[in-house]
């Protein structure tokens, strides 16, 4: 579904939303659970849980382009939903050459993701817990860098973007320094969409029973401490900030990395009462 603009003499400020075309997403969803260690004073659980998904438009008349600077991304019959298209460029002996048309170099959305999560509980007055989550088969734009590159320059020894300055042994300018080059030139987006795979722990917490005479001290009859860290660590290749943060919010198909702020690591403390 898209959303239509109308013409403000109609008096209607918004767009219609209408329905252009068809789009088949399939896929699978697993969840495994299970307990390790359960006896006197130690219980310890794990679970995977698990989707993957397969999108395709399988009906439009027409492509549609979207995404940053409104040309990185389409709608297009055959291929994913919201996929990345570009000139590409290879090097052949001395030359940089780039294809004639913008081609498929990827899809913005993965096609399978999920989390492990594990809990350990000692006794009755502490309890650990801990989520890694994943998801990989798709790649981002790293428009950071493309702006670096593409409008910021390079600079005489490098400036902002050293990757188009990068040389040899023999001090010639490497195969894909010359290729990020001319794509920069271009203002092609092929050299910056990385795969954007990755691993994240989430989360990471410890929850301990306060002790009886500190509960007697204040009135309470139960009472926790809780300790919880947020997405304390990050594994991927993918050399931007963060693969997944995305310039036009979570809600929308363009997707791109664009002088984003990553996620926060947060550490938080609350203590829980009863009275």
């Amino acid at each position: 579904m898209i959303e239509r603009p109308i013409q403000p003499s109609s008096g209607y400020a918004l767009g219609q939303v209408v329905n252009l075309g068809e789009i088949r997403n399939q896929g699978l969803e697993l969840s495994l659970g299970g307990v390790l260690i359960d006896r006197a004073g130690l219980r310890w659980t794990v679970g995977l849980s698990a989707t993957t998904l397969d999108t395709d438009v399988t009906e439009l008349e027409e492509p549609i382009i979207i995404g940053l600077d409104d040309n990185s991304q389409r709608f297009q019959e055959g291929f994913p939903f919201g996929a990345y298209f570009s000139r590409t460029y290879r090097v052949e002996g001395a030359q940089v050459i780039a294809s004639d048309t913008a081609e498929f170099v990827g899809q913005p959305f993965p096609t399978y993701s999920g989390g492990l999560f594990t809990t350990v509980g000692f006794s009755d007055w502490l309890q650990l817990s801990a989520v890694l989550g994943f998801a990989g088969g798709h790649q981002q734009l790293n428009g950071t860098e493309l702006y670096r590159c593409s409008f910021l320059g390079g600079g005489l020894y490098g400036g902002i973007c050293p990757q188009i300055y990068e040389v040899d042994g023999d001090g010639q300018r490497t195969p894909d320094a010359r290729i990020k080059a001319q794509a920069a030139r271009d203002e092609a987006i092929a050299p910056w969409v990385e795969d954007a795979d990755f691993a994240r722990l989430r989360s990471v917490s410890a929850r301990i029973e306060l002790p009886g005479a500190i509960l007697a001290a204040i009135g309470a009859q139960r009472g926790s401490f809780t300790l919880v860290g947020e997405n304390l660590a990050l594994f991927t290749g993918y050399s931007g900030l963060d693969p997944e943060v995305n310039y036009s919010g979570g809600a929308r198909s363009g997707r791109a990395e664009l002088f984003t702020l990553p996620l926060a690591r947060r550490v938080m403390g609350r203590v829980s009462l009863t009275f």
